[in-house]
C-alpha cells in the first residue's frame, strides 16, 4: 500500500502502477469526487461518480443505483476514474471491475477521523445499537435504522475497503 498525502502523489502512484482503472472510496463526505477530478484531470480520461447513477432521497445507497447505466456508459472506456461511498459493492453489483483503488481518509492531528465508525473490532451489531441509542438521546425519539451512516458502516465491516487499497489517500483536515 502507498501513502499518498497529495492529489498529485496520488497520481504519481497510479502512474507508477500503470493503473487503468481507478476507483476511489470512502465514506461521504470525506474527498473523493475533488480528488477524483484531480486524477481524472492529471490521467487525462473521464471521472465517473456514483451519485450520478442515483434515484437521491432514498435513505439508502447501493440499492438505488442505476446499474445498468453505470455500466453501459462505464465499461467501453479503457482508462476512467470511478467513485463513490460502496464503491466495491456498486461496482460488483454493475459488473465493473477497477485495477487499482484508491481510499480516502479523513485525518485530523495525525489521526483518521472515521477510524471509530469504519475499522470496527468489535462486533458490528453491538456497535449499531450503540450508535442507534446515541442518535436516539440526540433526536429525542427512537431510532430503529441509521441510513445512510449504518450502510457505508456495514459496508466497510464487511469489505474492509480501507485494507484493499492500493493507495491511501490522507486528507488533512483543519
Amino acid at each position: 500500500m502507498i501513502e499518498a498525502a497529495t492529489p498529485d502523489a496520488v497520481i504519481d502512484a497510479l502512474r507508477e502502477v500503470n493503473a487503468q482503472r481507478i476507483g476511489i472510496d470512502g465514506t461521504d463526505g470525506c474527498g473523493k469526487t475533488t480528488l477524483g477530478k484531480a486524477v481524472a484531470a492529471g490521467l487525462r480520461c473521464r471521472l465517473f461518480s456514483l451519485d450520478d447513477y442515483l434515484d437521491k432521497d432514498k435513505g439508502r445507497f447501493v440499492d438505488f443505483l442505476d446499474f445498468t447505466r453505470l455500466h453501459t456508459e462505464v465499461s467501453p472506456e479503457e482508462v476512467y476514474v470511478v467513485e463513490g461511498v460502496c464503491l466495491l459493492q456498486a461496482l460488483q453489483r454493475a459488473d465493473l471491475a477497477v485495477d487499482a483503488l484508491v481510499y480516502v481518509k479523513r485525518r485530523h492531528l495525525g489521526v483518521w477521523t472515521d477510524e471509530r465508525e469504519l475499522d470496527l473490532n468489535e462486533p458490528l451489531e453491538d456497535f449499531l445499537e450503540g450508535e442507534r441509542r446515541l442518535t436516539a438521546m440526540v433526536a429525542h425519539e427512537s431510532v430503529e435504522d441509521l441510513g445512510l451512516a449504518e450502510e457505508v458502516i456495514r459496508y466497510h465491516y464487511a469489505v474492509r475497503p480501507h485494507n484493499k487499497a492500493q493507495v491511501v489517500y490522507f486528507r488533512d483536515e483543519h
